[in-house]
């Protein structure tokens, strides 16, 4: 399920003399709060802002072409940065009339000209329309506007400020204080956005839109049946944005959006030859895990086939009842799924499934893997129709490592101790305390009527909001102190006053149902264990250790990898082959050439035979590069000749064919008497080994005298008749 590709949208704002005040101020804050949005999460969006109604006419078209008056270009089609927030923060009404006919037209060909400019990237175009639609529109050209907008495949989004909403079925009651203008406005700018397949939404709506994730795939019940599904997250736990380091020396040259960041460069140093520096390069550096106090050393090509991917999907395993999966197993975020607005046979395929689960009081559980080559989750969809809307929420569910199993004394009547048993009283005083500080109606709309306090939707993050306003407020001054939190959002650190004051006769009640009495502390006996009385005489295994090894042994000291191995390697492992192998032969105290050449064989064909599916062959592969090259060297080349006829005997035409054929594909072929002087085999005998299968007479005649030992050893073979 791939992410949304990146936009290149355009924001048209109205800042004409129908304008009132709130109006251009809800405006700037929506377009203020869309350019901080895509600064503070880095977004690859790119965002160009033109003005209408303004007194300066400043646009590419207009100084081509003429015309086009009253609309100023404040902002190219670029990346948002500090210096687009402080020009919307700029912004003033510009008191003249504007046509939004000419915005549009401006905007549509700052598109045209960003996609031209840059044909290899392929941008999603999008133009947001925020305007109070209160001024004059000359309706001609709309036809080749609208031409143009599906030329180009635009996408367009108007926010209305003051506009009329309409009713369920679709038809819209203009507001009694309206002008007329406005109404024939709204209107022109609903027929206009219905023939773009655009919409007219709300200013926070609209800022919402621009945050969604959404992902798109198929939802897999068997082989034969899928359906098409979108998926956006419902819920997911924000974090503060990850800090960079920047240098003060660059700020100081380069200025505010120059390239300022630090460099962080890590030198790793052998901890055993401190006093020399002596750099410990990256490839002779690899991870080692513990595994209890040993240290298990990983390779590159190890950890990469440690790590279990899979494929991108989202397939159903099996069906339960929605008892079987409990709340508390609900974990990470959470995502809501619907079918492809533009399948309708989709549509309907999801819709039999949703009923069926409700009916049935089920979910499904599904396996599912967000992005290719990413770890697979267990995970539950759970039916939802609500106001007509059907659609699936998508749960993560833990495996077994991840579940807590803790046991508690139990609180029931019949079980727990007669101490620990509540009066009906207790009961009663604690059930008035929790009704009279009952959320659901603790707060109050405007027209007094009691409504949910503290309801998710409407409480922000404080430590999010504080570091938001922090930030933005240093971004466009640099001198200016960090503000305190707005008291809005302080209000959700600390209980409501109004609602302590109405609980406060049943909290009475519960102190006096449940008094606390003070408990003289005793002087605690000291206690006596019999392990301490042998404690003295323990042998310490650490007293066998020698000083030097003692003085390393705690945890968080360096370890090189001679110690972890050994201090002179005797075979060719498993972790590090090539190395091993490499080492064994540079050995001078002892000759071990042949032991290596014979472990590296038996490696490479261990690897090969042990790998799942093709995980090991790149280390084998390495191995046998580096087997061959050390045969031509050590004038070893019978021996590798005789282990690549093995080779071939073992993998050609059998279940590690494929291992075979990539040596074939690169040609590792025999050593032949131009690369070796000790080596027999010519030219075209090295390329005719690689040509097709050959069964020498030696191999023949081996094969024959074992099978005849075979059957001298178990006597006369009768024939069934």
């Amino acid at each position: 399920m791939a992410s949304a590709p990146k936009e290149a949208v355009v924001i048209i704002l109205d800042v004409g003399a129908s304008t009132t005040d709130s109006g251009f101020q809800s405006s700037i804050d929506a377009v203020r709060l869309l350019a901080r949005q895509k600064v503070m999460f880095g977004s690859k969006d790119e965002i160009g802002i033109v003005l209408f109604g303004c007194k300066e006419t400043k646009n590419e078209l207009n100084e081509s072409e003429g015309g086009y008056e009253h609309v100023q270009v404040l902002k190219s089609i670029g990346f948002p940065d500090v210096s687009m927030l402080k020009s919307i923060q700029e912004i003033e009404r510009g008191g003249d009339q504007g046509d939004l006919l000419d915005a549009l037209v401006v905007g549509m060909d700052m598109l045209m000209k960003k996609q031209q400019a840059d044909p290899k990237k392929k941008y999603q175009k999008r133009m947001f329309v925020v305007t109070t639609a209160g001024d004059p529109i000359s309706m001609d050209g709309m036809t080749d506007i609208v031409e143009t907008f599906n030329k180009i495949d635009a996408k367009l989004n108007v926010i209305g400020i003051d506009f009329d909403e309409p009713d369920e079925e679709g038809k819209v009651d203009p507001s009694p204080d309206k002008s007329e203008l406005k109404v024939e406005n709204e209107a022109f700018i609903r027929d206009l956005t219905k023939r773009l397949n655009g919409v007219i939404v709300p200013v926070t709506q609209a800022i919402e839109m621009m945050s969604y994730f959404r992902s798109k795939g198929d939802l897999e019940i068997s082989p034969k049946i899928k359906i098409n599904v979108w998926s956006f997250l419902k819920t997911k736990h924000v974090t503060l944005p990850t800090m960079e380091k920047i240098s003060t020396v660059s700020i100081e040259s380069a200025g505010v959006g120059g390239e300022s960041k630090a460099i962080r460069e890590v030198t790793f140093y052998s901890a055993t030859d401190i006093d020399k520096e002596m750099q410990v390069p990256a490839e002779e550096r690899i991870k080692g895990y513990k595994y209890g106090k040993t240290l298990v050393p990983f390779a590159k090509v190890d950890e990469s086939t440690m790590k279990y991917e899979a494929d991108s999907c989202l397939k159903v395993i099996g069906f339960t009842s929605s008892k079987n999966v409990p709340r508390y197993h609900f974990i990470s975020t959470a995502e809501q799924m619907i079918a492809n607005p533009e399948d309708p046979v989709a549509q309907k395929a999801l819709s039999a499934i949703i009923h069926a689960l409700v009916e049935t009081d089920s979910v499904a559980i599904v396996r599912y893997v967000k992005r290719a080559r990413s770890a697979p989750h267990l995970a539950v969809l759970s039916p939802s129709i609500k106001l007509g809307a059907e659609f699936l929420y998508l749960n993560m569910l833990p495996f077994s490592e991840d579940l807590r199993q803790y046991t508690f004394s139990s609180l029931a009547p019949e079980k727990a101790r007669k101490a620990y048993v509540p009066s009906e009283e207790q009961v009663k005083a604690m059930d008035d305390f929790i009704d009279s500080m009952d959320l659901m109606k603790a707060a109050s709309d405007e027209q007094g009527n009691k409504m949910e306090a503290l309801k998710p939707k409407h409480v922000y993050n404080p430590v999010l909001q504080q570091f938001y306003q922090a930030v933005e407020k240093r971004a466009l001054d640099s001198t200016a102190e960090i503000p305190p939190l707005h008291p809005v959002i302080e209000k959700y650190l600390n209980p409501d006053p109004s609602i302590l004051e109405t609980a406060e006769p049943a909290l009475k009640k519960l102190k006096a149902e449940f008094p606390l009495e003070k408990n003289e502390k005793m002087e605690a006996k000291k206690r006596v264990f019999w392990q301490d009385n042998i404690a003295e005489n323990l042998v310490q295994l650490d007293s066998y250790l020698p000083d030097e090894e003692s003085k390393r042994k705690k945890d968080g000291k360096a370890i090189t990898l001679d110690e972890i191995l050994s201090k002179g390697v005797t075979e060719v492992g498993s972790v590090r082959p090539v190395e091993d192998f490499k080492e064994m032969l540079a050995r001078r105290d002892v000759d071990l050439i042949q032991l290596a050449m014979e472990g590296m064989k038996s490696r490479i064909i261990q690897q090969v035979t042990d790998s799942i599916m093709t995980q090991l062959y790149p280390k084998a592969f390495d191995c046998l590069l580096t087997f061959r090259e050390a045969a031509i060297q050590e004038e070893e080349s019978e021996y590798f000749n005789k282990s690549l006829r093995e080779m071939r005997t073992a993998f050609e035409g059998r279940r590690r064919d494929d291992f075979w054929k990539l040596i074939v594909e690169r040609k590792i072929s025999l050593i032949t008497s131009e690369e070796a002087e000790d080596s027999e085999v010519s030219l075209t005998e090295a390329q005719q080994f690689l040509a097709g299968p050959v069964v020498s007479q030696e191999s023949a005649g081996e094969l024959y005298g074992a099978i005849w030992a075979t059957q001298k050893a178990a006597g006369p073979v009768g024939m069934e008749q």
